[in-house]
């Protein structure tokens, strides 16, 4: 199945599954879906007291990825959290936050504006 409609299909089960349930779908499907940027993905990992969703490599770095997919949209606060596993990491590690319920407008204006 190619990957368009394996997210399809996804989005079409997703009110049957319980959050954590159709997160991790997700993350498996953005873990498809990487290598056909050229990327180099890794799966999730639960270091000590956090869990990331995932993580890639592109052009000699590492970027964090952070997948959500709620039944409300994502707010400012859930990305300051992510902000704060990125920063903890090794210098030039990037984030990537990604959320298929779209991000409220509190997290849109503090990106705006630079906050984050």
């Amino acid at each position: 199945m190619d990957l368009r409609r394996e997210l399809t299909v996804l989005e079409t089960l997703a009110s049957g599954m319980t959050p954590q349930i159709r997160g991790r779908r997700f993350e498996k499907w953005l873990t498809k879906l990487l290598p056909q940027g050229h990327l180099e993905p890794r799966t999730s990992f639960r270091p000590k007291g956090e869990e990331v969703d995932g993580s890639f490599l592109h052009a000699g770095r590492y970027c964090l990825l952070e997948a959500k997919w709620w039944e409300n949209t994502v707010p400012a606060s859930a990305i300051y959290q992510f902000k704060g596993k990125v920063d903890g990491k090794l210098v030039g590690t990037l984030g990537v936050f990604i959320s298929m319920s779209g991000y409220s407008g509190d997290a849109v204006d503090a990106l705006q504006v630079g906050r984050i």
